[in-house]
């Protein structure tokens, strides 16, 4: 990029050259700029990738939707890390310390393929993941963007009851677009003092802009919720924190996800302004029966006596708490130095059960509620 018609410099060089000259503009735009360079970025990457013989197609398109980089950065590196993997850790480490204070990065090595999800969430997370490779395809090249009015923008809510899986869902999906994860926290952006949360979305955007990362706005109901009746001056700038953070999540050229347990609180305006809604009920048995399971891909000793379909029959848990209650079970296992066994599960059910505050009942666990004191433990 050449903004004063010089010849560019011999002292840079590698296998493709991009020479653009924007010395006749003398507008000085700083949007038009930024535009300009941003999308001569893009296509700079993607022919420099094209002459990267260790980079498939995957890696190839991941580069390119790193393009709110600075190009050289990018060029830079390339040169440094030649191995896709080592490459994109770098970027993803340029990527953090742009919102750092503002959010914070979120690792998860799971993909949808290890998640339990109903048909429909699922099919509704892949086609997420489809359509934001084909972006540039539908909206730029085939100009649906400019006649429907569309940016790149997504958002995207996940509603359900809590321990559902809806965190682990965001970073799945991070993972299979190869894109950072950033947990936003919405409490902490919100302020008493008039204008301050403004402020603090407004550099929340503004650093997210040039990073392709994924924002997830957790309890989100918090600030998004039903805009009240205004009756004084407090109402009114409540509502008004309400439509701004709308307008910025319409702006922001990434995908924004939006967890709420309860989605009656959500403002009607708000979720007509949703691209995506994705379901996580509660799981049923056969959900819970696969997820009781997945202590079999473990290394983790088991005794005869666990009965899978009685648990799932019985317990109904979340996926969250299925998960605790095999750690909880777990340990006690390894503290006695035996294999894990029904009654050291059905104590950490009763635990959990316990310390959610649903009730704990005697039918569910059979003999083992008194034999074990689950019913004491719980009163």
């Amino acid at each position: 990029i050449n903004p004063t018609g010089s010849s560019p410099s011999d002292s840079l060089s590698c296998s493709m050259t991009s020479f653009i000259d924007f010395s006749g503009d003398s507008a000085g735009n700083t949007k038009t700029w930024y535009s300009l360079i941003r999308r001569a970025s893009g296509v700079a990457c993607e022919r420099f990738t094209g002459g990267l013989p260790d980079y498939g197609q995957k890696e190839r398109e991941r580069l390119v939707r790193m393009r709110h980089l600075n190009l050289l950065a990018i060029a830079a590196m390339t040169a440094a890390h030649g191995q896709p993997a080592a490459l994109f850790a770098a970027a993803a480490d340029t990527l953090r310390s742009s919102l750092t204070g503002l959010a914070r990065v979120v690792t998860c090595g799971h993909t949808l393929a290890d998640m339990v999800l109903q048909p429909k969430s699922e099919a509704a997370l892949r086609s997420l993941v489809s359509s934001q490779l084909t972006l540039g395809t539908v909206l730029e090249d085939w100009g649906l963007g400019a006649v429907m009015g569309k940016r790149r923008s997504m958002t995207v809510l996940f509603k359900g009851p809590s321990g559902t899986g809806k965190s682990m869902a965001a970073g799945a999906l991070a993972n299979e677009l190869g894109l950072p994860l950033f947990h936003v926290d919405l409490a902490g952006m919100v302020s008493k003092y008039i204008g301050e949360t403004e402020k603090n979305l407004d550099r929340l955007f503004e650093a997210a802009a040039f990073a392709d990362v994924v924002l997830f706005f957790d309890e989100a109901d918090a600030i998004f919720g039903e805009r009240t009746e205004i009756q004084d001056a407090r109402d009114r700038y409540a509502n008004l924190q309400t439509s701004y953070l709308l307008q910025r999540l319409e702006s922001f050229d990434g995908i924004s996800i939006l967890a709420t347990n309860l989605q009656k609180n959500i403002d009607e305006a708000f979720l007509r302004r949703i691209d995506l809604v994705v379901d996580f009920p509660a799981p049923g048995k056969a959900d819970r029966l696969a997820l009781w399971k997945r202590i079999e891909q473990t290394k983790a000793p088991l005794s005869p006596d666990v009965d899978f379909n009685l648990l799932a029959e019985r317990m109904e848990l979340t996926g969250a708490e299925i998960r605790n209650c095999w750690l909880d079970a777990a340990h006690q296992a390894a503290f006695c130095g035996k294999p894990i066994s029904m009654d050291m599960i059905l104590k950490a059910v009763g635990r959990e059960l316990t310390k959610q505050g649903k009730p704990v009942r005697k039918n569910a666990f059979g003999d083992a509620y008194g034999r074990l004191g689950i019913g004491e433990s719980a009163s």
